[in-house]
């Protein structure tokens, strides 16, 4: 398409975050999540007093936990851990932001290092094949072998057992 069809603010939008790649169920239980969080807290409660990173990255690791353990919602509000997970960085993100963010957390680690380090470059490629005949012989001759030496010991000392 030439310069000349394209609408004048389309080459403004383009330049700004891609909104539109946000999943919407994301946002839908997002929404759900905060609105239960502010009738407990108050609204917009993160922006009234300061955000301890601790506080909220322990709650989101707790959810975490409770949806990677198969409970799929939380049982005080009934809606997705993963989305009560989503709030708690959400806030974490608007607090740093905005400069209300507490960050206690401890002196850096090794995490992010071990994670590259840990992290296989070329896995060995799946198994797309059932194993040929040859390629069992080649598994189990190893174990036939050592079973063939042992009969023949057991037969010089006076039988198998």
């Amino acid at each position: 398409m030439s310069e000349q069809g394209i609408n004048p603010k389309d080459l403004f939008g383009l330049k700004k975050p891609p909104l539109d790649l946000v999943p919407p169920a994301a946002l839908l239980y997002l929404s759900r999540v905060m609105a239960l969080g502010a009738a407990k807290y108050g609204k917009y409660n993160w922006r009234e007093k300061k955000v301890r990173w601790s506080i909220y990255a322990a709650a989101a690791m707790r959810h975490i936990l409770a949806a990677h353990d198969g409970e799929e919602l939380d049982p005080e509000s009934g809606q997705p851990h993963v989305a009560h997970a989503a709030a708690c960085m959400a806030i974490l993100l608007d607090a740093k932001a905005t400069g209300n963010l507490v960050d206690d957390r401890p002196t850096p680690g090794a995490a992010a290092r071990l994670i590259v380090e840990l992290t296989q470059q070329d896995p060995p490629p799946p198994t797309t094949h059932a194993p040929t005949r040859a390629e069992l012989d080649d598994i189990f001759r190893p174990l036939e072998e050592s079973s063939e030496t042992r009969t023949v010991i057991g037969s010089r000392t006076g039988g198998a057992r």
